[in-house]
């Protein structure tokens, strides 16, 4: 009798300990989904995707990243997490390298998938723009630009609203005078005309990162989808195209460049990136071109 109660007794704690092993093992994996999620998510939020740092700040980091000999994406990611994405005013405190590369490589212990999915998009953000997307001017005919920022404002379109996903540069020259000239080297992966975008085209980068040109007047060549292209080619020349079913719609709005940056996020989804902080730390650095009058 004593041995039947014993083998019950074994039998029902074994059951007890695979029920409680069981539940362990599947709150462990819904766990690790809801991290992964997390991670896979962390680039497609709207503090990522605002881009919000200064040009000053901006520049800071990128002179200190090449004195020391160091990747920008990493240490650009770096200050954007242990700053949650904010820094757009003040002052940065930036650290002598021992010190940095010390608490670099914390956070890569603590957050090592966080800071990867992150130093990734930067690099596609960052690593292959040469270029301001419109030029100096070579000659006695000036080529006046401005820009702002104008992410995540409403845009209206047959009644319908919608945010704007990239930065406007706006000239008051008429279309076809302002040359377009692509940022980066890359591949043209869409050209041609589209309802809100008018005449566009889109180029892929080497780090990934996709470049889109939009209301353009018209076309520098006859592009292909697959064409390599140089940073600094001439894309096209500015208008006002798009904003109409018709292909060759104009005048709906004022001549402007729309330039917009996605990139692709660990999720497999392409998202907008705001262009601002990206032209403000190149708006220097603009190739020369020959500019006719108008």
């Amino acid at each position: 009798m004593k041995r039947k109660k014993t083998g019950y007794l074994i039998v029902v704690c074994f059951a007890a300990w695979c029920i409680v092993m069981l539940q362990w093992n599947v709150l462990e994996r819904a766990s690790d989904k809801s991290v992964d999620k997390g991670i896979r998510e962390l680039t497609e939020t709207a503090g990522f995707r605002k881009l919000d740092i200064s040009a000053n700040i901006l520049n800071k980091i990128a002179e200190y990243a090449n004195f020391y000999s160091l990747d920008l994406s990493e240490v650009l990611s770096y200050y954007m997490i242990e700053n949650n994405f904010e820094l757009s005013g003040g002052n940065i405190k930036l650290y002598d390298v021992a010190s940095f590369l010390e608490k670099l490589a914390k956070l890569k212990g603590d957050r090592q998938k966080d800071f990867e999915s992150v130093k990734e998009a930067y690099a596609a953000i960052f690593n292959d723009v040469k270029y301001f997307p419109i030029p100096a001017s070579s000659t006695e005919y000036p080529i006046e630009v401005s820009f702002a920022d104008g992410w995540g404002s409403k845009r209206c379109y047959e009644d319908e609203t919608h945010l704007h996903e990239g930065t406007d540069i706006m000239t008051n020259h008429m279309r076809g005078y302002v040359p377009v000239v692509s940022m980066t080297d890359g591949v043209v992966e869409n050209i041609g005309w589209l309802e809100l975008g008018g005449y566009r085209i889109g180029i892929r980068s080497k780090s990934g990162g996709y470049f889109y040109y939009a209301h353009l007047y018209r076309y520098s060549k006859d592009f292909n989808v697959g064409d390599a292209v140089r940073a600094g080619e001439l894309l096209g020349f500015m208008g006002d195209s798009g904003y109409g079913k018709a292909e060759g719609t104009v005048g709906k709005f004022a001549v402007h460049l729309h330039l917009g940056i996605y990139i692709k996020t660990k999720n497999h989804k392409e998202v907008s990136i705001n262009p601002y902080a990206v032209l403000m730390f190149f708006d220097e650095k603009r190739i020369l071109y020959n500019v006719q009058g108008e």
